[in-house]
């Protein structure tokens, strides 16, 4: 890494820890807005990439969705981005150089699931069972050594609860992880 890439890559860090814990803050005080509409998923996982995009080339990762897929989620945007851009950061980190995170959403009956998929290290059973819950303090160093705070995943579960949703990890050691959550319709 050069010095340009290390420098953003702490500022990204260090804007993503902020965002976090500024936000977790507002829910734990009960100060946090939740206005759910009619939302297109596409242009926010776009503004999502845009955002997390030169973070993904310091590793050579891409980030695919299948736009061809028109989807309408009713959500609060701010905390679909929050959840969205945590998982995406969490893919990106714990996924090797040349990797890839996909994101697909599908309708299941009266639901939306929106799945966020790396092909990167992936997990134990251990570190699944605890990675929602707070006080676990589970901060692990990504592949290229990036660090985290622990809050994403429990702010990304606090953020789909409210929304009525479920999140939930699958994975294998060596085989990457799949992050689920679903959304209800309208």
């Amino acid at each position: 890494m050069n010095l340009r890439q290390i420098i953003n890559t702490s500022t990204k860090n260090t804007l993503d820890l902020l965002n976090n814990l500024l936000q977790w803050a507002k829910s734990q005080s009960g100060n946090t807005n939740f206005t759910p509409n009619t939302l297109d998923l596409k242009p926010i996982i776009i503004e999502i990439f845009d955002i997390l995009k030169s973070t993904a080339e310091i590793k050579n990762i891409s980030l695919n969705y299948n736009e061809s897929i028109q989807v309408e989620v009713y959500a609060d945007k701010d905390m679909l981005k929050t959840v969205l851009r945590n998982l995406i950061c969490n893919g990106i980190k714990f996924s090797n150089t040349n990797g890839e995170i996909n994101i697909s959403a599908k309708q299941k009956q009266n639901l939306i699931e929106i799945t966020v998929l790396d092909n990167g290290v992936g997990m134990n059973e251990e570190i699944r069972s605890k990675l929602f819950e707070f006080g676990k303090n589970l901060t692990t160093s990504g592949t290229a050594n990036e660090k985290g705070s622990g809050l994403g995943l429990i702010l990304c579960k606090e953020f789909v609860d409210k929304h009525g949703g479920q999140i939930w990890i699958e994975s294998e050691v060596g085989k990457g992880s799949a992050f689920r959550f679903s959304l209800p319709l309208r």
